[in-house]
């Protein structure tokens, strides 16, 4: 028996509001793989990942310059501010891009391999220790006397603190997605350019680097990248190996070079720097130019 038009008309809201609801269920579920590609953002942030760090840390430490810090201590705020800028300017792009790239990020705070948490902080008071030795033949100090003092205890827990700032940026998030599809040599000296023009920043009116030989105190930045990224692979990813490197480079400098002064505490450690960064690559150059993937495809760290 063939159903009455009034019985079809009776039904048509009900199949009208199922097929409504199937076909906008179908039309709006997410499909795994394709859902950074729906937000432009997040596809050009999955895309240039590494220009719009390096680009937004630039721009902000130097719009850091223009804040309205008090005079007499913004040679102090100001060089502490720029340490966090490269730590949230990665914060905040991997929060928008998705797809496990925070955990990654946040992921790099573990151990690692312990033993090169170790020679991390033995190679950053190792080039301290050479920069000394330097100074004493060359007639720069007489003695070599080591510093200790209240301010000294503070600034062993201050400094590892405010490099981690710089190595969650440059080294956490930079460094891994340039080792995707580049060797280990360019990936560091990718990472290690912009994190040396950074530096620029303190030559600015009233900062710390005023009077200094710019090419000496800036150029050998890039080189030292190199060390951090060999102590970041060599740890199975662990940024705290490149902090503890950089923390300890800083900290000894204050502690066994105070009596040196600034132009040839300068110029010692670029000759330091690049020495160590050179050696270390003609050590292994196959090694340098080989490709090192320490992330998987979604953004989550690869299997050590």
């Amino acid at each position: 028996m063939r159903p009455s038009l009034a019985v079809c008309l009776s039904d048509w809201p009900v199949l009208h509001s199922f097929t409504r609801k199937k076909i906008f269920s179908q039309s709006h579920s997410p499909q795994p793989g394709l859902t950074i590609w729906r937000n432009p953002l997040k596809r050009t942030l999955h895309r240039y990942a590494v220009e719009s760090f390096i680009v937004l840390t630039l721009g902000l430490t130097f719009a850091a310059y223009l804040l309205p810090l008090p005079s007499e201590s913004k040679p102090i705020l100001f060089p502490l501010l720029l340490t966090f800028i490269p730590a949230l300017v990665a914060t905040g792009l991997a929060a928008v891009a998705g797809g496990g790239a925070l955990k990654a990020l946040y992921g790099s705070l573990r151990v690692g391999k312990p033993g090169w948490l170790g020679i991390a902080v033995l190679v950053g008071a190792g080039m301290q220790a050479a920069i000394t030795i330097l100074a004493f033949l060359l007639g720069y100090v007489a003695t070599v006397r080591l510093v200790a003092s209240p301010q000294l205890v503070a600034l062993a827990f201050l400094t590892p603190l405010l490099a981690l700032g710089e190595e969650l940026g440059w080294r956490a998030y930079a460094l891994p997605r340039l080792l995707e599809n580049r060797s280990r040599l360019a990936a560091s000296l990718i990472t290690g350019v912009p994190w040396a023009l950074v530096h620029l920043a303190l030559f600015l009116p009233g900062m710390m680097f005023v009077g200094r030989p710019i090419l000496a105190q800036v150029a050998p930045v890039a080189l030292f990248s190199i060390l951090h990224a060999w102590v970041f692979i060599k740890s199975g990813g662990s940024v705290l190996a490149p902090t503890l490197l950089h923390g300890t480079f800083n900290f000894m400098g204050a502690m066994i070079n105070s009596e040196l002064g600034v132009q040839a505490a300068t110029y010692l450690g670029a000759i330091v720097l690049v020495s160590a960064a050179v050696i270390l690559v003609a050590a292994k150059p196959a090694l340098w130019l080989n490709k090192e993937s320490l992330l998987t495809g979604s953004g989550q760290p690869a299997s050590q």
